[in-house]
């Protein structure tokens, strides 16, 4: 007898690759004829924008550039003066399962920036960024269903729950503020600008996800007495974007990243504003529970079962947590007064001993200040927030790390304190195999035409799990527990049995 299934498709994203790849960029720059010579560098920095991603067979390329500038005091003792670069790049990564329509989202940063001088009217600019990206492939997988269970088959059902990504989409939007100085002066000519992306709630209503966060916007500016100043500012935004399928008990993570950004100096906008427009992609990714029906043993209790089984892998998010992890950093030295400070985020690594994984998170801390003398300087420092989890042998524990705009440095007797914190996520995945009957027949098996009990009586020594003693018997649970007064699927131990057997 041939036994006939049913198929249930199964969508989801199957994760191809999850990556993340460094490159470092240098540029040289030719210091104006209208500019003084270097006579020594104050300060430099640099963000990095993305500008396409382009997925073929075999590879993909993420392409962007970087916005950044060098700070330097002229050797005519004038005022600082602002070097603005711009880099193009492009990161190519090859992986053999990546096809021309894979999904990709990505996320881009600069972990590290410095500079030198090549000769007083050139300069070189040094930066280190890293691209974490992922890259999904539309999957469906057949599970199998019986139509009609046979009286003389057994069969074993479960239903697995597994948190799987399902469905990607992506939005590109503007966001133009009007900042107002609220008193400062009026920048002359703008230094250094750097934007961040700060993401903060993300929920999904139907097939919208929302999500809201705020761009933290950094500029240093000469006034028009030739002063140094600072402003912090966060812009706050709040868009959505659309999915093909409407959501309820599902999850959503967004990834925004810029594509590019443009400050309008003072002297073209409103007196006491500075106007800002930055581009915008929203990357996002929704994830849920599926339940994977499977048939995970059989057997026939008359006649022979020649079984056809299927093997299956999915790969699941287990679990999430989230910490806020904060820096304190001590840079030793003799200060007069703290013009700026920057941080500049590493990606995270993560180390294995057996079950405890160690999260570590680098940054770069460079603090602006003037010295006693009255000389503008930059230090800069490594520092790093540490995490432990404890985590089986079998699971992947990736890591993502959000900055906050929190902020502190402060003189101290001995040097200036600096305090940073960050939002580290770590998520826990592992890839399970299954195996399901999916075909099969009943043969008629020879050896039952002789004489064959109706009844074995029988003493388990130990706890026994009722469905292996089924099988063991060629009978059905529901028999054993029918003829024992059972109830559960395990047989205590030092229990006689009656083990009724189908004829």
């Amino acid at each position: 007898m041939e036994l006939s299934f049913q198929t249930r498709p199964i969508n989801f994203l199957r994760c191809v690759v999850q990556e993340v790849h460094f490159q470092e960029e240098t540029s040289d720059t030719i210091v104006p004829d209208s500019y003084p010579d270097i006579a020594a560098i104050i300060d430099c920095y640099a963000d990095v924008i993305l500008r396409g991603k382009d997925c073929r067979n075999g590879s993909v390329i993420i392409a962007g550039g970087i916005k950044g500038g060098i700070l330097y005091q002229p050797d005519d003792g004038s005022e600082p003066k602002c070097l603005e670069l711009y880099i193009p790049f492009s990161m190519k990564y090859e992986h053999p399962e990546l096809t021309e329509h894979s999904q990709i989202l990505c996320g881009l940063t600069v972990r590290t920036v410095d500079c030198r001088v090549i000769n007083s009217r050139k300069a070189m600019l040094r930066v280190g960024i890293g691209c974490d990206f992922q890259a999904y492939e539309q999957t469906t997988e057949a599970l199998y269903v019986i139509d009609t269970i046979p009286s003389e088959l057994e069969v074993k059902q479960e239903c697995y729950q597994m948190n799987l990504p399902l469905e990607t989409s992506e939005k590109s939007f503007t966001l133009n503020e009007t900042i107002d100085l609220n008193g400062r002066p009026i920048p002359a000519k703008i230094c250094k600008v750097r934007c961040q992306l700060l993401p903060a709630e993300q929920k999904l209503i139907g097939n919208k996800a929302v999500f809201k966060g705020n761009l933290f916007l950094k500029m240093q500016y000469l006034s028009e007495n030739k002063e140094l100043y600072s402003l912090q500012q966060q812009i706050p935004y709040s868009q959505y974007c659309e999915f093909s399928e409407e959501y309820d008990q599902e999850t959503v993570t967004v990834i925004p990243v810029i594509t590019g950004y443009d400050l309008e100096h003072a002297e073209n906008a409103s007196a006491g504003q500075i106007s800002i427009q930055a581009h915008i992609l929203a990357q996002g990714i929704v994830s849920g529970i599926v339940e994977l029906p499977m048939i995970t043993d059989a057997y026939s209790t008359r006649g022979i079962l020649n079984p056809q089984w299927k093997e299956y892998t999915f790969r699941a998010c287990l679990d999430q947590q989230t910490a806020l992890q904060t820096v304190r950093k001590h840079i030793a030295g003799s200060f007069r007064q703290i013009l700026d400070t920057d941080v500049y985020w590493d990606y995270p690594s993560v180390t294995r001993k057996q079950d405890l994984v160690q999260i570590t998170v680098p940054c770069s801390v460079r603090v602006l200040y003037e010295d006693e003398q009255g000389n503008i300087s930059t230090k800069t420092d490594r520092a790093e927030v540490l995490q432990e989890l404890v985590l089986s042998n079998d699971c992947i524990c990736r890591v993502e790390m959000i900055p906050t705009p929190d902020m502190y440095a402060a003189l101290t007797t001995d040097g200036i304190e600096v305090r940073c914190s960050v939002n580290v996520y770590s998520s826990c995945h592992a890839g399970k195999p299954f195996r399901s009957l999916c075909g099969g027949q009943i043969e008629e098996d020879p050896e039952e035409h002789g004489n064959k009990p109706a009844v074995i009586v029988r003493t388990v020594a130990q706890n026994t799990d009722l469905w292996l003693l089924a099988k063991q018997y060629r009978t059905s649970e529901a028999r054993i527990c029918a003829a024992n007064h059972l109830d559960g699927t395990c047989v205590p131990q030092d229990m006689l049995l009656l083990l009724p057997i189908e004829v």
